[in-house]
């Protein structure tokens, strides 16, 4: 290497101007990997972020920055810098990439820099020359103070060498971020199952407790006892429901949910699941004071799985009853002649969907009810889509009860 392609620079004014000047010659890419935290607090004190957006913006420069990760070891190096100035620097630094579509800003490896080894900032311009700043004091607040030698290279057989260095912490560096997304994703799957299986082991014991102990008293009564028995029965059909849904749930995930299509009265299945919640809230089944309004102006025959679109009605309205103390349930029926389709909605006046969970509605084990397993409309949006339809809920404008409406193509004429 000739001796003018090298240049070591002790001058802290010297070397920002060096920085500066080079970040502004670029012409095709700026590729950058920032020291830590508090040097990028100190570079952005000197214009980097500036400088690099309107390189971006006005010259289409490629930017690539990569900067640290703020962690414990970096707040203790810390003794001069606010950790929200360096906590907002990352941030604002972070959102360059929303300006411009030539920024794209990663964050590097932990590994890199908790080693304490990796304490230069490399800047490379056009892949042709390589600017290596030492970092002699982390703490201090100016770029002066902080800033050891640098070392230039004006060349492209040294600059493709810290090319590939770049090039690798970049590539780490996503797989790094992708890694990280997984396991969130991971860890949120995880505790959803596990509060599922929770949630399923006391929804399984409550009702078979309640038939063991039905089943001894009524085996020790003298005479045969109504009571007893409704309620040996009411507590089998919970547990049946259940075990039905985590079926439903597996054919789902497999893939080998089946449909039994024939043609049938779409009204009459709604009115026979409104009467069913009627009787058994007269018979004390739901503790609810709920006024159910439904009134079909035109015959409704669709072709579809009878018992499968009778469960998702079942389990539209089992919702809308769930969270309705008292009030008003309305179910309606409209035709679609343009989409040859048939609207269902159900609208009530209760508490409405929780803000929290309303993104995920649709979404296995979501729930914020202290009974169910969150299963249940995430089987009915399975239903309706394998029909070819859709389904949604959102809550009503006026702020009382939510709406649910699903869709059920190929009207029989």
């Amino acid at each position: 290497m000739e001796p003018n392609q090298i240049r070591i620079l002790s001058n802290p004014d010297e070397i920002q101007e060096l920085y500066r000047n080079l970040i502004q010659s670029a012409s095709s890419e700026i590729s950058l990997i920032v020291a830590s935290p508090n040097a990028l607090v100190r570079q952005n004190n000197i214009g980097l972020s500036e400088s690099l957006e309107k390189a971006a913006l006005e010259r289409n420069v490629l930017v690539n920055l990569a900067i640290p990760r703020l962690d414990t070891q970096m707040q203790n190096n810390s003794k001069n810098i606010s950790q929200n100035i360096v906590a907002k620097n990352l941030q604002e630094t972070e959102e360059l990439a929303t300006k411009s579509q030539n920024i794209t800003v990663r964050k590097y490896l932990s590994s890199v820099y908790q080693t304490s080894k990796f304490k230069s900032t490399m800047l490379l311009i056009d892949r042709k020359s390589t600017l290596i700043i030492d970092l002699r004091d982390d703490s201090k607040n100016s770029f002066s103070e902080a800033t050891g030698l640098a070392t230039y290279y004006d060349g492209e057989a040294r600059t493709l060498s810290y090319g590939f260095i770049f090039d690798t912490i970049w590539t780490q560096a996503e797989l790094y971020r992708q890694l990280e997304l997984r396991t969130m994703e991971l860890e949120k799957l995880n505790e959803m199952q596990n509060e599922f299986v929770n949630v399923a082991a006391h929804e399984l014991r409550t009702p078979a407790q309640a038939i063991m102990g039905y089943s001894e008293m009524l085996e020790k009564s003298l005479e045969r006892n109504r009571s007893y028995e409704k309620a040996i029965d009411r507590n089998a059909q919970k547990l049946f429901n259940l075990t039905s849904n985590l079926l439903d749930v597996a054919r789902i995930e497999t893939r080998t949910l089946k449909l039994n299509k024939s043609n049938f009265d779409l009204n009459q299945e709604i009115e026979n699941v409104i009467k069913e919640i009627v009787d058994r809230s007269s018979s004390g089944g739901t503790g609810r004071n709920v006024t159910f309004v439904f009134e079909p102006r035109f015959s409704t025959t669709i072709n579809a799985d009878r018992e499968r679109i009778n469960q998702v009605i079942q389990n539209v309205i089992n919702n809308a009853v769930k969270f309705t103390e008292s009030g008003t349930i309305t179910i309606t029926v409209e035709k679609n002649k343009l989409s040859n389709e048939v609207i269902v909605t159900v609208t009530d006046t209760g508490t409405g969907i929780d803000k929290e969970i309303l993104p995920n509605i649709f979404m296995k084990f979501t729930t914020k009810s202290k009974t169910g397993t969150g299963l249940g409309l995430y089987i009915s949006k399975a239903i309706v889509e394998e029909h070819g339809g859709r389904i949604e809920a959102r809550n009503n404008e006026d702020g009382k009860g939510a709406m649910f409406r699903f869709t059920m193509p190929k009207i029989q004429k």
